[in-house]
């Protein structure tokens, strides 16, 4: 039975009562977070109505319109145990790197539930009333269906992201650059589904630019996950045929400098292992998931 959980700023929900989730279907409350510093601006309950139990989906709608802080909400599922510690370490890694991400912190509710919430970067919380930006992933950029974003079953891979910034990005100067590192961070956490639909065009002006990274998990800490990319590194189809080799013909055959490329790539790895070292050591990532990731990225840098 899927679990559904409340949202409450005001007490008005509780344990065991029943609401018409999607679909119409009758769901039961579970869980209740209780955590009113977490939804700072929120002025009424929200029901969260339906998840998805997908390693980087794993997100809940909020039914609430009275709402004036929208965040998307990750509660940790039961078949990938450390999830939220996973993605609240490597996000945080990827900041104190200085790659443009989506805003996270980490929750428990009244029953210990551990959930990320992750702030919305499509809206404009500066207009009266709040604006939606317009976005859009990398299938829905080209033209691929949604359920091809693996470069495997015939989705996007990294020429085609690259082609699609360098054509439609208003800086593709600072976009372009921006993906290599992605791509370079993706393989340092051990991340194997950076597919199309986890990179985004943001359009915050007359032209688009590259949307801040999200769902940046290690999948590799789950033994029954795959390894193959899901956006090949040319002669590298799985993460651990990775190689410099790989990285430089990589470059060679989506137009990046050789120069670049190897700079680029030696000083991620360089700032991955010191950042992810630095945060490791915080009490807040003071777990066996965090651990574990960080072991990984040192296999990986020698």
């Amino acid at each position: 039975m899927a679990q559904f959980v409340a949202l409450l700023s005001a007490g008005t929900v509780t344990t065991g009562a029943s609401f018409v989730a999607l679909g119409g279907s009758v769901a039961t409350v579970d869980y209740l977070v209780s955590d009113s510093s977490a939804m700072s601006g929120s002025r009424s309950a929200a029901i969260w109505i339906g998840w998805r139990e997908r390693i980087s989906a794993w997100t809940c709608s909020l039914t609430s319109h009275t709402l004036t802080f929208m965040p998307a909400i990750k509660p940790e599922p039961s078949r990938f145990p450390g999830l939220v510690d996973n993605e609240a370490f490597c996000m945080d890694i990827a900041r104190a790197v200085e790659l443009p991400t989506a805003s996270v912190s980490r929750h428990a509710s009244s029953s210990g539930l551990p959930y990320l919430l992750v702030e919305r970067y499509d809206r404009d919380e500066t207009a009266d009333p709040i604006r939606r930006l317009h976005q859009e992933d990398v299938c829905q950029a080209i033209g691929h269906p949604s359920d091809r974003k693996y470069q495997a079953e015939g989705g996007p891979g990294v020429a085609d992201t690259v082609a699609l910034l360098r054509a439609s990005s208003a800086v593709p100067a600072q976009d372009l650059p921006t993906f290599w590192r992605a791509l370079v961070f993706n393989w340092l956490i051990g991340n194997c589904d950076g597919h199309a639909k986890n990179f985004s065009l943001l359009y915050d002006a007359a032209a688009p630019t590259l949307a801040p990274l999200y769902d940046l998990v290690s999948t590799v800490v789950y033994p029954e996950l795959t390894t193959r990319l899901a956006m090949t590194l040319d002669g590298a189809r799985a993460i651990e045929e990775v190689t410099p080799d790989a990285w430089a013909l990589l470059a060679r055959e989506t137009g990046f400098s050789a120069r670049f490329a190897r700079s680029a790539t030696e000083a991620m790895i360089e700032r991955v292992v010191d950042e992810s070292g630095r945060l490791a050591a915080e009490p807040r990532h003071d777990n066996p998931t965090a651990k574990q990731i960080r072991e990984g990225i040192l296999e990986r840098a020698l």
